[in-house]
């Protein structure tokens, strides 16, 4: 908006259609495939639809697909209507007027709808999938690490591929630790002299630190050893007994 009004109104008018020409096509595109594909990425965690609606987890990909349907709904009704507008009105020379009031509600609701569609798909990571969890997982431990405090949460908890989240907490206030240099982590299965395999960490928030994919191959009682750095000097060093469980019948 404020480069805009530095333009005359016809100036602004022809801006607006040149742009959202080339973006509004690409974005509308771009959200319609995030869309199917997360929900469908989503959906196979569930065991049957019916989890759409008696778990937190099938609520919230419900929650998420209503959202980005009314987000689609707005690209294409700025598509549809708007930008012939827009266009005819940069043809003629006029002033945006009505059709550029439109077009500014129509991108704040847009805005406001990505906001509450990265809000659920937050909620969705902190939820247990109902699949998971009925094979026993996900698996949550609680250990120290040095003057820390460490929660770790390996999900499904199965053979085959699990995301790990690690949490770090200062032990005096609580709050998340933030100081961390480096953190790394080995899984090792004692019992079937596999390992050690490096789990790649990256960091997805204060004192949160997530493996996505990591491939536990077999059943059992798994080693995780993390390693925390928080200066040239000091690191700390702990190991999570993880239980991989088989989804197989005994």
């Amino acid at each position: 908006p404020a480069a805009t009004k530095r333009l005359e109104p016809a100036d602004r008018a022809r801006l607006l259609a040149a742009v959202l020409r080339r973006f509004s096509p690409l974005a509308l595109l771009a959200v319609v495939v995030l869309a199917v594909t997360g929900t469908i990425a989503s959906i196979e965690y569930l065991e049957s639809f019916g989890d759409l609606t008696s778990s937190g987890f099938g609520r919230a990909i419900l929650i998420k697909a209503a959202l980005l349907t009314l987000l689609i709904g707005l690209g294409a009704l700025n598509q549809r209507r708007t930008l012939p507008r827009l266009k005819r009105i940069a043809a003629d020379g006029e002033a945006p007027g009505g059709t550029g009031r439109v077009l500014r509600n129509t991108l704040r609701a847009e805005v406001g709808f990505i906001v509450a569609v990265l809000a659920t798909t937050g909620a969705l990571v902190g939820l247990s999938p109902p699949a998971s969890s009925a094979v026993g997982g996900p698996v949550n431990i609680e250990q120290q690490l040095g003057p820390f405090d460490l929660t770790a949460t390996v999900a499904p908890g199965t053979p085959g591929v699990n995301a790990i989240h690690l949490y770090v907490f200062d032990r005096k206030g609580g709050a998340p630790f933030e100081g961390t240099k480096s953190i790394t982590a080995q899984a090792t299965l004692p019992e079937a002299d596999v390992g050690p395999l490096d789990i790649a960490l990256r960091e997805s928030g204060p004192g949160h630190y997530t493996a996505d994919a990591f491939q536990f191959t077999l059943a059992g009682d798994w080693e995780i050893e993390v390693t925390l750095r928080v200066s040239e000097f000091d690191e700390y060093t702990t190991t999570l007994r993880v239980p991989i469980e088989s989804t197989e019948d005994p």
